[in-house]
C-alpha cells in the first residue's frame, strides 16, 4: 500500500476519531465546567459564605446573569453544599399564597429533587441531604426527609414569585429569608 493511499484512509478515520472524542469529552465535562463556574461565581458575590450558609441575591434586572435566564418576576436563594462535611440539613416554610420551589442540582447540573409550593400544601420543607447511593428517599424521626444527592457537591435553588407592589416584594423577600441550609 503507498503512502498516498494510506492518507486518504487516514484522514477521515483520524477526522472521525477526532470529531468522536471532542463530542464525548464536551457532553461529559461542560456541564462540570459550567458548575464549577457558577460555585466560583456565587462564592465571590456571597464573600465566601456560600457554603456556610444561605445566600440572598438582590433581585434580578435585565442586565444581570447570576442564574441562567433569570426573571425579574422571582427572587432567588441559594445554599451550595458539599457532602465530604457531613449531610446537610435544609429548612424553609414560606407561608405565601403564592408560587415557591426549592430544586436540587448535582454538580453536573443535572437536577434531581423539586418541590413546590402546590406539593407541600403550606408545609415546610424539612431535609437532610446525604451523599451516599439509597433506592429511595426516607423519613428521619424529626419529620426530615433523607434525600440523596448523586455528586459530592451540589446547589440548592429557592425561587419564590414577587408579586407586584412594595407589600408583594416584601412578603416574597420574607418568604425566601425562611431558608436555612445547615451542615452537620
Amino acid at each position: 500500500m503507498s503512502v498516498r493511499r494510506w492518507r486518504w484512509y487516514c484522514h477521515p478515520l483520524f477526522l472521525v476519531t477526532l470529531a468522536l472524542a471532542t463530542h464525548l469529552v464536551a457532553v461529559w465535562a461542560m456541564p462540570w465546567v459550567i458548575m464549577d463556574r457558577v460555585f466560583a461565581r456565587l462564592a465571590a458575590e456571597s464573600h465566601g459564605r456560600l457554603y456556610t450558609s444561605a445566600y440572598f441575591p438582590p433581585p434580578s434586572d435585565g442586565g444581570q446573569r447570576r442564574i441562567v435566564m433569570p426573571s425579574p418576576d422571582l427572587l432567588y436563594a441559594l445554599c451550595a453544599y458539599d457532602l465530604a462535611a457531613g449531610p446537610l440539613e435544609v429548612d424553609v416554610a414560606p407561608q405565601l399564597n403564592t408560587y415557591w420551589s426549592v430544586a436540587l442540582y448535582a454538580a453536573n447540573t443535572d437536577n434531581f429533587w423539586v418541590v413546590n409550593d402546590r406539593q407541600m400544601a403550606g408545609r415546610a420543607v424539612r431535609w437532610q441531604l446525604v451523599p451516599n447511593r439509597l433506592d429511595r428517599p426516607l423519613r428521619l424521626p424529626d419529620g426530615r426527609t433523607q434525600l440523596v444527592s448523586p455528586t459530592r457537591r451540589g446547589l440548592l435553588l429557592m425561587r419564590v414569585l414577587a408579586g407586584e407592589g412594595p407589600a408583594a416584594q416584601a412578603a416574597a423577600d420574607k418568604a425566601r429569608r425562611t431558608l436555612r441550609c445547615v451542615q452537620r
